[in-house]
């Protein structure tokens, strides 16, 4: 269930802020909060949230790193040996289809004798 949004008037953000200036930091200071409530009409938990967001608009952020484009790394090329390109051109399509259609009857004979 969403909470509904609470409007500050001007009258309402000064006393907070100076409020949170002379020292309303925390959720620790009830009289000082329970205070503000009165003088504002502002309910405890509204200002107990306010607080909390107003510490972290002052919160320092940390820089962000630059990012550096990443490079690749140079790989180093095999040369081809006689068994590589002959798997190369073995495992082409058109060669597969033509070594099965060659050797079919070899592959048949094969897995009638498993």
């Amino acid at each position: 269930m969403l909470r509904k949004t609470t409007v500050f008037t001007q009258e309402q953000i000064n006393i907070l802020r100076q409020k949170f200036a002379a020292g309303m930091i925390n959720h620790y200071e009830i009289s000082l909060i329970e205070e503000v409530a009165s003088e504002t009409g502002l309910t405890v938990e509204i200002i107990k949230n306010w607080i909390t967001n107003e510490k972290a608009k002052h919160k320092p952020t940390a820089p962000r790193r630059p990012t550096t484009p990443r490079t690749r790394i140079q790989t180093t090329k095999r040369a081809l040996s006689g068994y590589n390109v002959f798997m190369k051109e073995f495992f082409q399509k058109t060669k597969i289809d033509d070594y099965l259609k060659e050797h079919t009857d070899i592959i048949i004979e094969g897995l009638e004798s498993l």
